[in-house]
């Protein structure tokens, strides 16, 4: 009796993780990933990587800022899995350190916008935009200048030395949502810039911190690329996912 019991008891179990193993890989078929090439100041031009939901149109679109350091595999599954969720998601790429100023980062946020509107067919797509480190200022600034931005998520923004523009780009958020994860890294070296930007931002907002002595782009490890791919779900999902 018992012997039947734990047999079926085991049966149910296998049928089950088989049953999710399926729909994970149909979440990840359902998304279409390419390149798409986007064109900068000076002639210059960039490649973004795409991911998109290919059997439903996106619900919101997700602007993920690499910057150097950033572990691109990581980054390139979590956006296939969110792509899975309904999102369009885009990876702008990390440049080379001489290169990786606010104005540079303004830049490929600003084309990454159009690049993600023309990839899915609508100009006016609620979009969220994810800032690493130094990249924050650039994520802030832009959300100041464009209204289909609902929402900003910020990955050690006082990481390697607090940007000058940031107060002034925080400023002028107007009071859109913002979510702050900050490592105990952070807190340790930045604990006063971290405090002078939690006053800054308006509501509604979040400040989460991560038990990890990482900083800036080495935050999202294997281990913490779920928290971290959560956070920025949440934030779409309440502020500007389409109904």
């Amino acid at each position: 009796m018992h012997r039947s019991a734990f047999f079926v008891a085991v049966c149910l179990f296998l049928l089950f993780a088989l049953a999710g193993l399926a729909c994970r890989g149909t979440l990840l078929q359902n998304v279409q990933n390419e390149q798409v090439c986007v064109a900068l100041a000076q002639a210059d031009s960039v490649r973004i990587d795409s991911y998109v939901p290919s059997d439903r149109p996106a619900a919101a679109g997700i602007l993920i800022g690499l910057v150097p350091g950033s572990v691109e595999e990581l980054w390139q599954r979590s956006a296939r899995q969110m792509a899975g969720t309904g999102y369009a998601v885009m990876l702008l790429p990390a440049r080379e350190e001489g290169d990786a100023d606010r104005s540079v980062a303004a830049m490929l946020f600003a084309a990454g916008l159009e690049a993600l509107a023309a990839r899915c067919g609508s100009p006016s797509l609620p979009v969220v935009l994810v800032g690493i480190g130094p990249a924050a200022t650039a994520a802030f600034t832009i959300a100041a200048q464009e209204e289909r931005v609902h929402g900003v998520l910020v990955i050690s923004p006082t990481s390697a030395g607090a940007d000058s523009a940031l107060p002034a780009a925080v400023s002028q958020m107007n009071s859109r949502p913002v979510v702050v994860l900050e490592s105990a890294a952070d807190r340790d070296t930045d604990q006063p810039a971290l405090d002078r930007l939690w006053e800054m931002i308006g509501e509604p907002k979040k400040r989460a911190l991560l038990q990890t002595r990482a900083s800036g782009a080495e935050v999202i490890s294997s281990d913490l690329e779920p928290v971290v791919r959560r956070m920025i779900l949440l934030l779409g999902d309440r502020y500007a996912r389409l109904q």
